[in-house]
């Protein structure tokens, strides 16, 4: 692998997450920067940048020598490093009609997650991913809830795809004009995958919610708290936990 130094180093991933306590660290060149480690391997360092949410990994030496000892004090909370996996989540969603009602849906989310090895030769260690449905509720908007979570294991080979069917999810909701008048009822939003190593970190992420992703990304702190989110939680209308 090439050497990089810190201030060119090899972009892997936009979604990203590593260990949740962020470290405070200057370079060689005593700049300094906040960051999230993943990873500590053969005295290289995958971290985020805290800033923009890019993931770089370079020489433990990048760093002076209070921030190497930072990182190394840390390294024991670490799991085994993995791949930047290339996530793909295929969802279908179908509905009809709740009885005999002219505006209650019911609406049936099926999911599919591919998460696929790009590192030819080299096997993944185990994780555990965790599948969160999002829903909007209907009466006024701009409220969320967690429609449902599903965990589960994996261990992919190099250069293989691991596949997980998603359980499905059946929810009901009003599909008139928000407003008096509607009896509200939960509407699929979207989804969030987490990734996580054997000790729990989470290391990779995707959503398709663009608020969910900016505060993920903004507040990295957050992605603890969705490991541990359980069905019918409520965010606010920035995806914020209400509890």
């Amino acid at each position: 692998m090439t050497k990089l130094p810190l201030t060119a180093a090899l972009l892997l991933f936009s979604f990203s997450s590593g260990f949740a306590e962020t470290l405070s660290v200057k370079d060689k060149q005593g700049r300094p920067m906040e960051i999230e480690l993943i990873s500590i391997t053969n005295d290289r360092v995958k971290f985020t940048r805290v800033s923009d949410s890019k993931t770089f990994e370079v020489p433990l030496s990048s760093f002076d020598a209070d921030s190497t000892a930072k990182i190394q004090a840390k390294k024991a909370d670490l799991g085994e490093a993995h791949p930047t996996y290339q996530i793909d989540v295929v969802v279908e969603k179908r509905r009809k009609k709740k009885d005999d009602s002219w505006y209650m849906v019911e609406q049936t989310i099926s999911g599919k997650v591919n998460l696929k090895n790009p590192a030819m030769n080299t096997a993944g260690p185990a994780g555990r991913a965790r599948v969160l449905y999002i829903g909007e509720e209907q009466r006024s908007g701009g409220k969320y809830s967690v429609l449902s979570t599903e965990e589960y294991d994996f261990q992919v080979a190099g250069g293989a795809t691991h596949t997980h069917e998603v359980s499905p999810y059946v929810t009901s909701y009003d599909s008139d004009n928000k407003g008096y008048g509607n009896v509200g009822g939960l509407q699929y939003e979207g989804y969030l995958v987490l990734l996580m190593d054997e000790k729990g970190n989470v290391i990779q992420f995707q959503t398709t919610c663009a608020k969910l992703n900016q505060l993920l990304n903004e507040k990295p702190e957050y992605k603890a708290k969705f490991k541990k989110l359980a069905a019918k939680a409520e965010l606010d209308d920035k995806f914020v936990p209400r509890s």
